[in-house]
């Protein structure tokens, strides 16, 4: 549609774009947004497009359309997360896409002397726009952008002045500079609700390199074909661009060298890939850029790993399973080689997952000690069995896994290449009906269980569309149970009951009307919080939460948040007097909820909706954290203290945590969702910490809490969260 809202928009070019899913093999790189494109087409005379692209599945994120024509702001369109499985997506009527007349934006690039930057190019790389009328939010971390109208070749003036078209209103727009006479950084301009005729100037900062040479601890010799990323701590509150981290990459030459640009900062993290093939960890170094310099050059020696080799295939067959995912977690309790001490007090050793090849194999290099080699078919025919992250240090609880086969590893370091071979059991199919209340085939709904795990090894609350009435959910053990939980968004209406797999033909699931229920959410003085949360999860196996789980020993509960099973307008928000009501519970099924705020959170309730009306679940209430662990007898010398931090996107992109305080040798590593700290003699004491948690879109969240140490007899410390 046009401007006014009512009249089509003829010629207005077309874009279909969705980011990917992440490979098991992947390297750690901060930036993961941006989009591959689809499909493109042009509106016709009734301002209409109809396009056929490829099928998206689980694991795919942020399927856009994108509209825009010379002179009009650029439109654009996300479908929910809930309907990426969708094999139709309409935007008609109320969900029409609008252009509306564009601004052109001025600003003007200073050198870090003040005078003006001549002839330098700029990489527009995003778009945001929280405020409207056209709300966007658009980052692509590497050229090129793939969507039609999009600003390029932008290039400085002698003025230093550059221009930017077709930008809508209140959009902040993002930039970087990769001159190699500045600063690689985030710049950003804002369109106002007018366009103003006088440029905005931008100050640049000066370059500066970081040097690295890469070699073998064992050998000294260089190590060529590294890949190298080299993470800029984010600004701590988040700058005036946003909260985008600021990474470079590189490969290292014959000589083992490389040479970056980094973003400005101080604090700096450089991750070290190994060449496939070489028998060296993959490492990140902690780095603190020395004041005032313009150049800084470090040798760093990585350590020899264990190479683990092995072959997977089908059980019975001896079919090999190629394209499986093959992943290891490595045990951070009773592992003498885990934290930043000794020789290598800033080196953090990693390792990289792989996947097997067509006939099988696979490879891969991890460091010593206790952990987990975990492999996941591609195909979801196969029994998927469970263990843990405690199971990983030879213990019990903690963050379930459910790979089709995993081996328990206790590795030393001079242990030598070792095989493994995996024999992955197929499962059978379980079909089954769903009717709604009239007892006619529901025309799609979403259904929930503990077994359906369509991407990697953790439960990630996807759900199975049910289209027709019908349903099949492969790789299932023909003596097992299986918990379902059925919810038709449309007709309101749901069901949850537990079957045997068996081998015949499934149940029928009848639904019912959705019920309802209220919480009101306080402080202790009874008065409403601003800025307070309501987590609503519908739990599919009781437990514990992962932290608590990995202290008892017992499993953690598996749930669903409520981001994932409702659309938007349907979760949990403040009514405006601390009350939350609660909406489209399904009948039968079993709930928590729990409230939170950046430095207060209650305790949960944990209920099961009626099976008709309304249930009032009382209140909640806000306050500080109590200590996971009570007093009592000292744990041995150097205990680690450990926190899985638990996050959801609304848009299902990737979640990155950073470190923003903490006391000295804690870390938090991004591959497996971990804060890690083991407390030294000097380290009693209450340790204030911060959380941030980000998307690669800008959007972040804050937690804080404090850690207390008590040094008992001997001086041994004694961690315990607050």
């Amino acid at each position: 549609l046009g401007p006014d809202g009512k009249k089509p928009f003829p010629g207005a070019d077309i874009a279909v774009t969705v980011a990917g899913p992440e490979r098991p093999d992947e390297l750690y790189h901060p930036g993961r947004a941006g989009g591959q494109l689809l499909g493109r087409d042009r509106t016709d005379a009734r301002g209409q497009y109809e396009l056929s692209v490829p099928q998206t599945t689980h694991g795919y994120r942020r399927l856009s359309v994108w509209a825009s024509a010379p002179g009009y702001a650029p439109f654009l369109r996300l479908v929910e997360p809930l309907g990426i499985t969708d094999s139709k997506h309409e935007f008609l009527k109320d969900r029409a896409h609008q252009l509306i007349p564009a601004q052109t934006v001025r600003g003007r690039l200073l050198d870090p002397d003040g005078r003006p930057a001549k002839q330098v190019p700029l990489l527009v790389l995003g778009m945001l726009n929280e405020q409207g009328p056209i709300h966007i939010n658009v980052i692509y971390y590497e050229p090129p952008v793939p969507l039609p109208g999009w600003p390029k070749d932008v290039i400085t003036d002698d003025d230093g002045v550059f221009t930017l078209h077709d930008i809508g209103p209140n959009t902040k727009v993002l930039l970087q500079v990769r001159d190699e006479h500045y600063a690689t950084n985030w710049i950003s301009i804002t369109a106002g609700t007018k366009e103003q005729a006088k440029p905005v100037d931008l100050k640049l900062l000066p370059a500066r390199t970081l040097v690295g040479r890469i070699t073998a601890k064992d050998t000294g010799k260089p190590l060529a074909g590294a890949d190298v990323v080299v993470e800029t701590h984010m600004p701590y509150p988040d700058p005036p661009y946003g909260a985008f981290p600021g990474s470079v990459t590189a490969r290292t030459d014959v000589n083992g060298e490389f040479r970056v640009r980094p973003f400005p900062g101080e604090r700096l993290e450089v991750f070290v890939y190994p060449a496939r093939g070489e028998p060296c960890l993959p490492v990140r170094h902690y780095l603190t850029w020395p004041a005032g310099t313009k150049e800084h050059k470090f040798d760093l020696k990585v350590p020899r790993g264990i190479q683990l080799r092995g072959k997977v295939a089908e059980e019975g067959t001896d079919r090999p399973v190629g394209g499986a995912a093959v992943f290891f977690r490595w045990g951070y309790r009773n592992n003498p080689y885990r934290g930043l001490t000794g020789e290598h007090k800033d080196v953090e050793w990693w390792h990289r997952d792989s996947a097997t090849a067509a006939d099988g194999t696979f490879t891969i290099t991890v460091p010593p000690g206790p952990g987990l080699l975990m492999v996941k078919a591609a195909e979801p025919g196969f029994v998927p069995v469970e263990t843990s992250s405690r199971q990983a240090e030879g213990g019990k609880g903690g963050t379930p896994y459910f790979p089709d086969a995993f081996a328990a590893l206790k590795l030393k370091p001079a242990d030598a290449p070792a095989d493994f071979s995996f024999r992955l059991r197929r499962g059978v199919v379980f079909r089954g009906q769903v009717v709604s209340g009239d007892g006619k085939p529901v025309k799609s709904a979403l259904l929930f269980t503990t077994r359906y795990i369509p991407e990697g090894i953790e439960f990630k609350g996807r759900h199975l569309v049910v289209r027709d009435g019908r349903f099949e959910l492969p790789g299932c053990d023909p003596a097992g149970k299986i918990p379902v939980c059925v919810y038709d968004p449309e007709k309101r209406e749901g069901a949850f009951a537990e079957f045997d797999v068996g081998g015949g033909d499934g149940p029928t699931i009848r639904l019912s009307p959705c019920t309802a229920g209220t919480v009101r959410v306080t402080d202790k003085s009874g008065k409403p919080v601003r800025g307070a949360n309501l987590g609503l999860h519908l739990v599919l196996r009781p437990g514990e939460d992962a932290n608590r789980s990995a202290d008892s020993g017992t499993p953690a509960e598996i749930d669903v948040p409520a981001e994932s099973l409702y659309k938007e307008d349907f979760q949990p928000a403040d009514a405006g007097d601390g009350t939350f009501p609660l909406r489209d519970l399904v009948p039968g099924a079993t709930y928590y909820v729990r409230a939170t705020s950046p430095r207060l959170y209650s305790e949960r309730i944990t209920f099961t909706a009626p099976k008709t009306g309304a249930q009032n679940l009382g209140l909640l209430t806000l306050e500080p954290p109590q200590p996971r662990k009570k007093p009592g007898t000292p744990p041995p010398v150097r205990e680690p203290y450990i926190y899985e931090p638990r996050a959801v996107d609304p848009d299902d992109d990737p979640i990155t945590f950073d470190l923003v305080q903490g006391p000295e040798g804690m870390t938090f590593d991004p591959q497996t969702g971990v804060l890690f700290w083991v407390p030294g003699p000097k380290q009693a004491g209450n340790h204030p910490v911060i959380l941030r948690a980000s998307d690669s879109y800008g959007r972040t969240a804050i937690q804080q809490f404090q850690i207390s140490v008590s040094a008992p007899a001997g001086n041994q410390p004694r961690p315990g969260k607050q």
